[in-house]
């Protein structure tokens, strides 16, 4: 089974996943929501439920709820980010893992939209590689028979508000004019 993996804009009501995965960060007083696409209404609710659901925030920590009217999945998968923090190696490599640890847990389900609030190329990469890495199943693998192993997702979709940008397009006669070629004569 091949695996697709795309970027998705923050618009989720067009998303038609089985499963929303956001963010849960281990706050000082109470756990809260990442960033993400999700309404106001919709995360001020789910704010108010996650301690009363057992939330901590802690890495690998997955709880499951009923799907919102603004999700597009029929689930809201809340993961365990750990504790916020503004150092770039620690926060690409908490969505690796919390993007790895979801896809792990959810295995069965056929598609997975991913919103952690990403919005730069390193962010995406990180949870790209996670959630690859964590959808891997064992079927066929170490004498173990397909009926035994669920079925890894088929569709990973990163919900980003970052678009990528249009780059130029230039000519093969510009990459032979003289002005060109004439600097890399003197260099």
């Amino acid at each position: 089974m091949s695996l697709s993996l795309s970027v998705a804009p923050t618009n989720l009501e067009s998303l038609e996943s089985d499963v929303l995965v956001v963010g849960v960060y281990a706050g000082e007083e109470s756990p809260r929501l990442a960033p993400c696409a999700l309404s106001q209404e919709t995360v001020e609710g789910i704010n108010e439920l996650l301690e009363a659901l057992g939330a901590t925030g802690a890495a690998d920590q997955l709880l499951r709820l009923p799907g919102a009217e603004d999700a597009g999945a029929d689930t809201i998968a809340l993961i365990g980010l750990g504790q916020e923090t503004t150092n770039a190696a620690e926060r690409l490599a908490a969505f690796r893992y919390a993007a790895g640890s979801a896809t792990r847990q959810l295995i069965g389900a056929e598609e997975i939209a991913i919103d952690f609030g990403t919005n730069a190329p390193a962010e995406i990469e990180a949870v790209a590689y996670g959630a690859t890495l964590g959808s891997f199943s064992e079927k066929g693998m170490r004498g173990k028979s397909a009926s035994s192993v669920k079925n890894e997702a088929e569709t990973i979709l990163i919900v980003s508000e970052y678009s990528l940008p249009k780059l130029k397009r230039r000519s093969p006669a510009h990459w032979c004019s003289a002005k060109p070629l004439s600097r890399r004569a003197i260099w």
